[in-house]
């Protein structure tokens, strides 16, 4: 009963943190886009369409786990733990990037 329990934590909690990471990379396609208005050319290099299969592969991801949450388990409990976490890792995950924008913009400024 104990391993239940645990996987109707881990599945809404696993979908919450995958999808503040294609919120990340959603983000990282956009500022790519905007770029490329820009006149730059960002679709030369891989490390672009890495970015883009990173964000489909983690939406893809999210919605599957979440789906699993809700097919074994209640839905009351589930979408708060999902929403919980994507608010949470989102947070976090943007306060990360910020912090090492800082750190870099600092250090260049040397």
């Amino acid at each position: 009963m104990l391993g239940v329990q645990y996987h109707q934590f881990i599945y809404p909690t696993l979908s919450g943190v995958l999808g503040a990471q294609s919120v990340l990379f959603a983000k990282s396609t956009a500022e790519l886009v905007k770029s490329a208005f820009r006149g730059d050319s960002p679709f030369a290099s891989v490390m672009t369409y890495v970015i883009i299969v990173c964000m489909f592969s983690t939406i893809f991801m999210q919605l599957h786990w979440l789906a699993v949450a809700l097919q074994w388990f209640d839905a009351v409990y589930c979408i708060p733990v999902f929403q919980v976490r994507l608010v949470t890792s989102t947070a976090w995950c943007c306060c990360c990037c910020l912090l090492a924008f800082l750190c870099a913009s600092v250090s260049s400024s040397r």
